[in-house]
């Protein structure tokens, strides 16, 4: 067994969780731009809070939203068709 409690006393051992693996809204905008997604601010703003900055869950609507001529206009359209699709609902 492996003595977690005393590395991490010492200092020799590091946590990651969710919030420290998730993109920023920066790392989001730059994921689109490499990928080649135009997405207007407050769509990119929305994809990234419907996926929590997930970065496979971006990388999946990056490639879903390179495809189509419109991203802004398909991702309008399947965020407010599709809720049930995204990690959250949209607020009400």
């Amino acid at each position: 067994m492996f003595p977690v409690g005393r590395w991490q006393a010492q200092g020799r051992l590091q946590q990651l969780r969710g919030p420290d693996l998730a993109f920023d809204l920066d790392e989001t905008r730059q994921l689109l731009d490499l990928s080649d997604v135009r997405l207007p601010p407050p769509e990119s703003d929305r994809l990234h809070e419907l996926t929590e900055g997930w970065p496979v869950a971006l990388g999946l609507a990056a490639a879903s939203l390179r495809r189509h001529p419109d991203p802004g206009r398909f991702f309008r359209q399947f965020a407010g068709a599709r809720p049930r699709c995204a990690l959250r609902p949209r607020a009400t």
